[in-house]
């Protein structure tokens, strides 16, 4: 108040005068019929998304190709636009090195203290979809870095983002979102990446907005990720030959701006009560349409003859505020539209924005929601419809293979001979089922084939007959961390005591089978096959495949393939379980930790800058709508879900995660015949969508 007078002194006005001028009440918000797709979209974020739906503001929802990099490790997007995803709680903890790691206290603190959330996604939805393809997308033989839920039978991911230390503290204190919400429906926000740390697992990371049900109330809590490998230019250096637009923006860029949108519907004519409490705020900022008052009355119609949504502000018990700060904080409602049958829909924008330019100046915003009542009672997101699987035990050690196949002494297949080469990998493609209708299913394959050879669109093939086989076993669980280090450091005797104190099996050797196969001819023997191994950690962990050398005299146009599959043996020759359960005998039977790869003499080449969207764009005409993939892929707007018809939806992020896929695929500098199926795969099953409900499994940790 005092800084009012003085305004006002200066200005010959009294501070009566002055509080005339301050901003008006909401006008009354128009009404229209509401379309089609605005009833699908609000029917989806009210029954998918827990009735909440995250955006970001000011250009801050794009993504694009570009990966972040810390220098040791790098998250790649799969798609261009932040994602929503939504599943069961699983596991929520948290990681601080600096306490958790003993070399590291010695040093300055690491300013990383993460929240990991780890999420089923909801089982049938565009979220398990989404999830599923973004498997497909790991590296190969990298299946034992995805995060697996109880005994192994559903496989998680995480949403991982920094807190600033005060949100830290204040959600151990208040037990906000913790490991007692097990089994609880959780929704995160925030790019959709992999993290090249594990073989590009899918991650929500920074997940920036984070949401779920707290009794008869909901929890909204914005994020600014405090870990400092997100929010400047320099820390996004991966590129793929082209440059983001213009709007893009580090990920976590100070200055971060979004919304929470909350679905509301009520009958003409109605009061509609909001109550909302900022919980906590840090570093927050003045955004462009603030508030005019902490008590809302927002007429809906000409008038207000269609009714009132009222909105009160306040702050919860653990806000250090003493009063609100209206000048923080945008509210509005968006996309209010009738009916027709008596009833309104729409969302209140809950919009804010958080962040400086400095270390330790990420913000945050925590609320509680009391939501309006809904026409039809429902409470999706309680805590108890996955508390059978939360009860299963929780402490195993998987173990996995991980094969690492390169080929050596590489050359450049003859331009003449490209288009045959193509045709030979496409059929052997084709040989396992895609995701298409199996009616005319060998006409479609047919003339893809066809398209795709007749014109490869300066689709570079490179070939090798020497490949270097690398096999190690892989752990994940409690004291992982540890095992990992002693594989990749040939620790066998640090290994062995870790395992012993599971009691876990200690692996002796690696077992192979190798099949080789002429895919030019089928049927015809490929000749005679070396295969020699050596030790590094295990017993034949370490080999070299030989192919038989072609013909004599022109190129080798004859295109081999290759199945390697490994599997780890303990010193009396029994193979290691895939999970054994700690302080548990091992129990026989199951699955056993194993791995196959998918090879062929010849590849695509990927090493020029324009590699990817040369290999796309071929991939593009992988279905009858090819120029539509490479649209939607290509779109600088995402399509919005509409529950009584998710085909564009769907449609939009099958054909950018081939698109980023394939990207992602060209770094090693090439793309390989494991690689090549999936990608055809996803681009048939772009025009051929499969029902959610038979969606392929993503791939288990082997």
């Amino acid at each position: 108040m005092r800084e009012v007078a003085l305004a006002c002194a200066l200005a010959g006005a009294s501070p009566l005068a002055a509080a005339v001028k301050a901003p008006p009440a909401p006008a009354a918000i128009p009404l229209h019929a509401c379309s089609a797709a605005e009833r699908g979209e609000w029917r989806f974020v009210r029954e998918e998304q827990l009735g909440i739906q995250a955006r970001a503001r000011s250009g801050g929802g794009w993504v694009g190709l570009t990966a972040a990099t810390d220098g040791f490790h790098d998250w790649a997007p799969f798609d261009d636009f932040k994602t929503t995803v939504c599943g069961d709680l699983m596991v929520f903890d948290t990681f601080e090195p600096t306490r958790e790691k003993k070399l590291l206290r010695f040093l300055p603190e690491i300013p990383e203290h993460d929240w990991n959330i780890i999420l089923i996604p909801t089982g049938e939805s565009v979220f398990d979809e989404r999830f599923k393809l973004a498997t497909r997308l790991m590296e190969r033989g990298h299946e034992g870095d995805l995060e697996v839920c109880f005994d192994r039978d559903h496989p998680c991911f995480e949403a991982e983002v920094t807190p600033p230390a005060e949100l830290l503290k204040a959600n151990t204190a208040g037990r906000w979102l913790s490991a007692c919400r097990l089994g609880q429906t959780v929704c995160v926000f925030g790019p959709w990446v992999g993290d090249g740390g594990h073989g590009h697992r899918p991650e929500i990371h920074p997940a920036e907005r984070i949401w779920w049900r707290d009794g008869d109330r909901m929890r909204l809590v914005f994020v600014q990720d405090a870990s400092q490998r997100f929010a400047d230019r320099r820390q996004f250096q991966w590129k793929w030959g082209q440059t983001e637009p213009g709007s893009w923006h580090p990920w976590a860029t100070p200055g971060l701006e979004g919304e929470f949108r909350i679905a509301f519907e009520a009958r003409k004519g109605s009061r509609v009560p909001f109550r909302i409490d900022q919980l906590l705020d840090g570093n927050t900022r003045h955004v462009e349409h603030p508030v005019p008052a902490g008590d809302l009355s927002f007429p809906l119609g000409p008038g207000g003859d269609a009714g009132t949504v009222r909105v009160a502000l306040g702050l919860g018990a653990r806000s250090d505020r003493l009063e609100l700060d209206p000048s923080k904080l945008d509210v509005a409602l968006v996309d209010v539209c009738d009916r027709g049958d008596g009833t309104l829909q729409g969302f209140l924008a809950l919009g804010d924005k958080a962040g400086y330019r400095y270390q330790e100046g990420e913000g945050f915003d925590a609320f509680e929601v009391a939501l309006p009542p809904f026409l039809e009672s429902r409470t999706p997101g309680e805590p108890g419809h996955a508390e059978s699987r939360a009860d299963r035990p929780r402490e195993a050690l998987h173990a996995s293979v991980r094969i690492v196949a390169s080929e050596q002494a590489t050359h450049d297949a003859e331009a003449e001979s490209v288009p045959r080469i193509l045709d030979v990998l496409l059929q052997a493609v084709m040989e396992k089922p895609q995701a298409m209708p199996t009616v005319e299913k060998e006409t479609a394959q047919r003339e893809i084939v066809e398209k795709m050879t007749a014109r490869p669109a300066g689709v570079d093939v490179g070939y090798a007959r020497r490949f270097k086989l690398s096999a190690r076993p892989h752990y994940d669980g409690p004291r992982g961390e540890r095992m990992e280090h002693a594989v990749d450091g040939a620790n066998r005797e640090d290994l062995q005591r870790l395992l012993a104190a599971a009691p876990a099996p200690v692996p002796e050797r690696v077992a192979w089978t190798v099949r080789v196969r002429d895919l030019t001819s089928p049927g015809r023997s490929p000749g005679p096959v070396r295969f020699q191994c050596k030790r590094r950690l295990l017993i034949d962990d370490e080999c070299v495949l030989e192919l038989p050398a072609p013909a004599e005299g022109g190129p080798p146009e004859e295109v081999l393939g290759v199945t390697a599959t490994a599997w780890l043996l303990d010193g009396a020759s029994n193979p290691i379980p895939a999970v054994t359960f700690v302080g548990a005998a091992i129990a026989p039977g199951g699955d056993v930790a194993q791995q196959e790869v998918g090879l062929a003499s010849h590849f695509l080449r990927a090493t020029k800058s324009d590699s990817a969207e040369k290999v796309f764009a071929w991939l593009s005409d992988a279905c009858s709508a090819g120029s539509e993939l490479s649209r939607r892929a290509r779109s600088p707007n995402e399509a919005r879900p509409d529950s009584s018809d998710l085909g564009p939806y769907r449609r939009e992020y099958y054909a950018r995660m081939l698109r980023h896929g394939v990207s992602l695929a060209t770094v090693d500098g090439r793309i390989t015949l494991d690689e090549l199926r999936q990608f055809v795969g996803m681009a048939e099953a772009f025009g051929d969508l499969p029902p959610l409900s038979r969606l392929p499994p993503p791939p288990r940790a082997k």
